[in-house]
């Protein structure tokens, strides 16, 4: 059974998701040494943030909205309401955001929000097999947006970075809606792929510095894997997803991103170094 969350595990959690859109600065240097174009990507991601906040709000708003009206709610009507409202601002948002950027850029956004609805809806209509997988890609694809907006091209370094943002955080959303898997009739795949996700993040980006992709500071993230042993072994049965809300996989990510930032800073501060 589910322990009560406490009253600000919920905010940290959809604070969380919103992480991808700033998990690319996080994992190397991506803001652009012009002021100009420094100013402008600035921009582009506080509109980005914008827009995927006020489609979380549809989310929520249109789930709300169902539930009352299965239940035939007298506060159906106020759902509708706030839904269409969050909706109108979605759109606004949307055709703000693809002024600001290629039409590249803009389909990857509409996928990675596409697959993050995908997966909302997963959770809350008894399909966390699909929710899972959905999550990943969602956050993938957002992470690998913010790419996009800073580089002139895609590479796979990106790409590969940004599946390790999808992993991690996507373990975050498992474990949130763990008791979802319970209800599954048979659920073979879901455990290995959650262990993987727990640990695929850290293993990720490590690797790329052992390969000289990244810069050899960031083989310090494979100590996450030391937290994440316990998470993982914990998902023992084939129906066993850990339910331990921020103490576990989430605990991990923020590690994760946590030791990622500190990567950042002390390469940053390296090269400063060596130009004095």
């Amino acid at each position: 059974m589910t322990s009560p969350r406490r009253l600000w595990e919920p905010p940290l959690f959809a604070f969380l998701r919103l992480s991808p859109l700033v998990a690319p600065a996080v994992i190397v240097s991506i803001i652009p040494d012009d002021p100009i174009l420094a100013s402008l990507f600035i921009q582009v991601s506080l509109i980005a943030l914008v827009l995927v906040v006020a489609w979380n709000m549809v989310e929520g708003a249109m789930i709300l909205y169902l539930k009352a009206k299965a239940s035939q709610s007298a506060q159906t009507n106020g759902y509708l309401i706030v839904s269409i409202l969050c909706g109108i601002l979605t759109l606004i948002m949307l055709q703000y955001f693809r002024s600001y950027v290629t039409q590249s850029v803009f389909l990857l956004m509409l996928a990675s929000l596409s697959l993050r609805g995908m997966a909302r809806s997963g959770w809350e209509n008894g399909r966390p097999t699909v929710a899972f997988l959905a999550a990943i890609g969602g956050h993938s694809l957002l992470s690998l947006t913010t790419f996009l907006s800073a580089l002139s091209a895609l590479t796979w370094q990106s790409a590969v970075c940004s599946l390790a943002v999808g992993l991690s955080l996507g373990a975050v959303e498992a474990s949130w809606y763990g008791a979802a898997f319970a209800a599954l009739q048979s659920s073979r795949v879901v455990v290995p792929i959650y262990r993987i996700a727990v640990c695929g993040g850290p293993i990720i980006i490590a690797t790329m510095a052992l390969a000289y992709q990244l810069s050899p500071i960031y083989v310090i993230t494979y100590f996450t894997l030391v937290a994440a042993r316990r998470v993982v072994m914990r998902a023992t049965s084939p129906k066993t997803i850990p339910c331990e809300t921020l103490k576990g996989a989430a605990g991990i990510y923020i590690l994760f991103l946590t030791m990622m930032t500190a990567c950042v800073v002390f390469t940053s501060w390296s090269i400063a170094s060596d130009k004095l």
